[in-house]
């Protein structure tokens, strides 16, 4: 279960002891919300002196199973795979019958946490007991140093459809931010207030995924109309209707070499259909036709020497299954998908189960 630690203001590490023991709860005992907010010294114009030394432990309401079954291709918005389907299943604590009512919507907002995030114990301080999620560590006498391990985030990210230019991370969908958050519109396509699990289509989360909370969509007050085009707007570069060409995440086409539509078809079968969330080998493959519309692959792959346009066989393991001919490899509802990108056209070479990853 993840949490969030707030910033004490600047100077406390050089307050006298006896204000530093106030500030942490000295004499054994944690201070209460009222207390609390009397310390906080009235300067509103920073953010930092807000003394927030409180922690909040979130509990994930549920799991999300995902035909996403990495991180890579999982993508990048919500709704740009209409046919990506997924399930929440919601933990012990949560009574099925929360999920009453919501069958009356067409969409949910689904919260999540990025937790496949290689830096995630950055962002949270986890892995590391020694060091609190705030930046300090306790000390022999009771109190609070600093510690000499930084835990700050990243202020810049590179945007793919930007070629990995850097922007601001909160001028982007960075799943690598200051507090690993994710929030996803997601169509309803079943609820089941018995079992209490949530079927959903157009996510963008990969599987695993911990869900803090969900809420439902509501038109009347969220979305942006024609009247409202006169405020509304965003930069070009966020823009996937675009007709620009050189737009560099444009996919002209998806094909299926001869045999691979027919493999992959097998491969789905022989896998067992209990194991999707799809209801046929047709639905499958058209399920991976939409994901490879988009160039799905990260700028430093799509820009590096042999990135985009070299056709390569995969070498097969001594002893394994042999891999289907295909430089790229995509893992959709558990089955490798390969395929090659060759002058924005994506020929898709076949597929097989997916390997367990090591750990």
């Amino acid at each position: 279960d993840a949490g969030v630690g707030g910033r004490r203001r600047d100077g406390d590490e050089d307050a006298p002891r006896e204000e530093v023991s106030r500030v942490h709860g000295g004499h054994g005992g944690e201070l209460s919300p009222a207390e609390r907010r009397a310390s906080v010294p009235a300067n509103p114009d920073r953010a930092d002196d807000a003394n927030e030394v409180e922690l909040y432990p979130l509990r994930p309401i549920g799991r999300f199973r995902s035909c996403f079954s990495r991180r890579n291709g999982t993508p990048r918005q919500p709704q740009l795979v209409p046919l990506a389907r997924g399930r929440l299943t919601l933990r012990r604590h949560v009574p099925p019958a929360a999920l009453e009512g919501l069958e009356q919507f067409s969409h949910v907002w689904i919260i999540y946490v990025f937790h496949e995030n290689t830096d995630l114990h950055v962002a949270v301080g986890a892995g590391d007991t020694s060091t609190r999620l705030d930046g300090w560590t306790p000390a022999e006498d009771g109190l609070s140093r600093r510690s000499q391990r930084s835990t700050t985030s990243r202020a810049k990210v590179r945007v793919p459809r930007l070629n990995g230019e850097r922007r601001g991370v909160f001028a982007t969908r960075t799943p690598h931010r200051p507090l690993p958050i994710g929030l996803s519109l997601v169509e309803i396509k079943h609820v089941d207030h018995e079992k209490g699990f949530l079927e959903v289509g157009g996510a963008d989360l990969v599987d695993g995924t911990p869900v803090l909370d969900i809420k439902p969509y509501l038109p009347f007050c969220e979305a942006l109309t024609k009247d409202d085009a006169a405020r509304v707007f965003a930069p070009d570069w966020v823009d996937f209707t675009s007709n620009d060409s050189s737009e560099p995440l444009t996919i002209v086409s998806v094909e299926f070499a001869s045999g691979a539509f027919e493999e992959l078809s097998e491969v789905w079968e022989r896998r067992g259909a209990e194991k999707s969330l799809y209801a046929s080998s047709a639905e499958f493959c058209a399920f991976c036709e939409q994901a490879l519309s988009f160039d799905i692959r990260s700028a430093h792959k799509r820009l590096s020497r042999d990135g985009g346009d070299v056709e390569t066989s995969a070498v097969a393991e001594t002893g394994s299954e042999p891999e289907p001919a295909g430089k790229w490899e995509v893992v959709l509802d558990g089955v490798s998908v390969r395929y090659d990108v060759r002058e924005s056209r994506v020929v898709v070479r076949g597929g097989c189960v997916e390997r367990r990853r090591a750990s």
